[in-house]
């Protein structure tokens, strides 16, 4: 058939038939779709016939000519679905209001939220498929709008009061669900991630005041706590609220609420609010500090990734750099780090979530650590070449004054050898490093005395060189 024909057999149909006939026709359509949506097969190919032709006088009733195409452009597609829309459209959406509106009170009445979100959920992927199948695209957005409106947003309300008890159920799947549903809604959000907050923040203090009399003086149970809390809801957020930054933020502003402030912080009383910075410096000591069962390096890092997770929460960031800095300064003189590399780590870490000026003391004592054991090795050597035998193998740090903690001045008479080989040193430094002054802090020196009155066995003491220990450092 013609194009002209087609047009002339569309008007004949128009005027002829479908004005007289089209509530009819409508209503058939209508009826067929709500037989469908109870369950009874229907055959949707007459509703798809009939929806097409719809378009199609559309389509005929604003088709351009020649001539206005070239002078206004195209027709608006949207005027084309005219007939579509006044005669279809406009009441099959309301009349899948009514229908759904009426479903989801009937339901509702003796069915839980957990089961109705499942049908709501069945409901949605029916109707897009209806839409797809035989219904024109365009009515795609309108429909979900609709569908949302009736089944969800008019529920929201009841969402949220079930919220809470499938947090506290831990209904991870449901809770899914319910987000899924709530997102394609205006504000859907809103109070679950204020309920969400509020939620975790109870679970938080809740987990502490269970520990409060030994976390108090145990910095591994008091962060392992911390942790537990936060891993089981960071999980709930990525898996069921796939991360959305409002429930992320959720998270954050509880985790913040129960971490600076709870039972044990308060147990502190006039040092509350830096608690939770000096237990976390010392459960950084205790990790990386020498001990008879040592994680494996991977475990080690995923233990020091744990502990910038903490560290994000503390309000009182500087706290923690002060108890960290001397901690790390003792096990760097005493050597009693595990891991240099691990060490090296964490700073890191702190680095990037603080900038460089915050770990910039840090960052300073490594580097004068490998510079005095560098510097050790170039002392030995002069003595080798110079032929000096001082009697007595010492261990030399020197330390950058400003960067490290403040140690208190120790004044001693030390045995003569002792005494002789760090005025050997001192002469060696100078020579290098000439208009600088050594300040030597023995109150942080230690010393091995050597106990031979145990026979057969013998034993090393380490002492540190204060008034009582240092006459039993007899160097001979």
């Amino acid at each position: 058939m013609s194009h002209s024909w087609l047009q002339l057999a569309l008007m004949m149909w128009r005027q002829s038939l479908f004005m007289e006939l089209k509530d009819y026709v409508t209503d058939a359509l209508l009826d067929l779709i709500q037989r469908e949506r109870d369950g009874i097969k229907i055959s949707t190919t007459i509703i798809k016939g009939v929806i097409e032709s719809y378009v199609d006088l559309g389509i005929d009733e604003y088709e351009p000519s020649a001539q206005s195409t070239a002078i206004t452009g195209n027709a608006n597609s949207r005027d084309k679905l005219r007939v579509y829309r006044e005669h279809f459209e406009d009441r099959f959406i309301k009349k899948t209001e009514e229908y759904y509106s009426a479903e989801a009170s009937n339901f509702l009445q003796n069915g839980s939220v957990v089961e109705y979100m499942k049908k709501v959920e069945k409901r949605l992927d029916e109707e897009q498929n209806r839409c797809g199948n035989y219904i024109n695209e365009a009515t795609q957005i309108p429909l979900a709008k609709a569908l949302e409106k009736v089944l969800i947003q008019s529920r929201l309300e009841l969402f949220q009061n079930e919220f809470g008890g499938l947090l506290e159920q831990h209904k991870d799947e449901d809770l899914a669900r319910m987000y899924k549903l709530c997102e394609r809604v205006d504000r859907g959000l809103d109070e679950l991630r204020i309920a969400l907050e509020r939620h975790i923040a109870k679970e938080g203090h809740a987990e502490i005041d269970k520990v409060t009399e030994q976390a108090f003086n145990d910095p591994k149970l008091y962060v392992s706590t911390i942790l537990y809390v936060h891993q089981r809801y960071s999980k709930l957020v990525g898996e069921a609220f796939v991360n959305e930054p409002g429930f992320l933020q959720s998270l954050d502003k509880a985790a913040t609420n129960f971490i600076n402030k709870n039972s044990v912080t308060l147990k502190a009383e006039k040092h509350a609010a830096s608690k939770s910075s000096e237990l976390l410096a010392r459960h950084c000591d205790g990790l990386l500090r020498k001990s008879a069962k040592l994680p494996e390096e991977e475990e080690l890092e995923k233990m020091l990734d744990d502990v910038m997770i903490v560290f994000k929460y503390i309000e009182d960031k500087d706290v923690f750099s002060k108890h960290y800095t001397k901690m790390f300064s003792k096990r760097l003189i005493y050597d009693q780090s595990a891991s240099e590399d691990a060490e090296v780590s964490l700073i890191n870490k702190l680095k990037q979530n603080c900038g460089f000026e915050y770990t910039s003391k840090l960052t300073k004592m490594i580097t004068d650590m490998q510079l005095s054991k560098d510097l050790c090795g170039k002392f030995r050597s002069h003595c080798s070449d110079t032929g000096k035998d001082l009697g007595v193998d010492v261990n030399i740090l020197v330390l950058t004054s400003g960067t490290w903690p403040t140690m208190p001045p120790l004044q001693v008479q030390l045995p003569e050898k002792l005494n002789g080989c760090l005025e050997e040193f001192k002469a060696f430094y100078n020579q290098k490093h000439n208009g600088r002054k050594l300040n030597w802090i023995l109150s942080q020196s230690r010393g091995e005395v050597a106990a031979n009155c145990f026979k057969p066995k013998k034993y090393l003491f380490t002492v540190s060189f204060d008034k009582k220990n240092i006459h039993n450092l007899k160097v001979s």
